[in-house]
């Protein structure tokens, strides 16, 4: 996960802020393709949304169209990524900002750990 936003409401203006948010991240590396998962349902089909993934043909959301892909798998891990964040903080918190600030944390935790992982896996190949 490498960018979020949270709104009570599902809108187009949450959605294109996150999608800038991950366009600015990736731009910053070589990627040729990136397949965007956000859990915003109908805000992905907006005219806003639209717009800015015409801007960039190198992205795609995975919810784009009807039967696409990568829709299963990345709604899996999307679900994956939720239910080990509740598992770990709970789901009862005393502000907004105390849920942002462990949100914060175990994406942190959770990114650190993946490339631990991926880098012990590559040197025992090498």
């Amino acid at each position: 996960m490498i960018a979020y936003n949270f709104d009570f409401s599902e809108n187009s203006q949450v959605v294109s802020k996150t999608i800038m948010d991950i366009i600015n991240v990736v731009s910053n590396y070589k990627v040729d393709y990136s397949i965007i998962q956000m859990d915003r349902g109908t805000a992905n089909t907006s005219n806003i949304v639209k717009n800015i993934i015409e801007c960039y043909p190198n992205f795609v959301l995975s919810m784009s169209e009807a039967g696409f892909k990568h829709n299963a798998p990345t709604e899996s891990l999307n679900g994956w990524f939720k239910e080990c964040f509740f598992a770990e903080y709970g789901n009862i918190f005393l502000s907004i900002q105390e849920f942002l600030n462990k949100f914060d944390e175990f994406i942190i935790k959770r990114n650190s750990l993946q490339t631990y992982i991926y880098n012990k896996k590559r040197s025992q190949i090498i």
